[in-house]
């Protein structure tokens, strides 16, 4: 059940004008995610189970190694060929060390999760892919043709498009 469908609708790529909009209209939340997801082209799953003890912000590196699942539960990735060391860009590294240091302490603990509700819980996937991302796009103005809104797969695309242009 979880292959693709031929019937998909087509993927919306954000250009770097829709981004900065989109970016700048999340809330102060949910930014550190979108932010996250456009500068390293990752899951939404795979954001959402990240940890402390998996970034290296000295040498500017995200291992993945696991997820949050749409059940909340966090579990290693499906395939082996999923994990990966990924270099951060400099400005990605920049907003994690913020983030870092605006977190309460409990938060930053090596086993605690990177983006995290008030009580340390991993967010819901509906939460910010549905709730917080539907805000802010229409909060960025970006909601004028509902066939083809942004979605957080949206940050996927564009990173590997941008990547590939490069």
């Amino acid at each position: 059940g979880e292959r693709p469908r031929s019937d998909q609708r087509e993927r919306r790529i954000l250009t770097g004008d829709e981004l900065e909009r989109l970016l700048a209209a999340a809330d102060d939340r949910s930014h550190p995610v979108f932010a996250f997801a456009a500068g390293t082209g990752c899951r939404l799953g795979e954001v959402l189970g990240l940890k402390w003890r998996a970034i290296d912000l000295d040498a500017g590196t995200a291992s993945i190694t696991h997820q949050v699942d749409r059940r909340g539960s966090y579990v290693e990735l499906k395939t082996k060929r999923s994990r990966r060391t990924i270099e951060l860009p400099t400005d990605l590294v920049a907003m994690m060390r913020a983030h870092k240091i605006g977190a309460p302490a409990e938060h930053t603990r090596p086993d605690a999760y990177v983006f995290a509700t008030r009580n340390g819980t991993a967010y819901q996937h509906r939460n910010i892919s549905g709730r917080a991302l539907s805000r802010a796009v229409k909060q960025a103005g970006l909601d004028h043709d509902p066939e083809h809104l942004p979605t957080m797969h949206s940050f996927r695309h564009g990173f590997a498009s941008a990547w590939i242009a490069s």
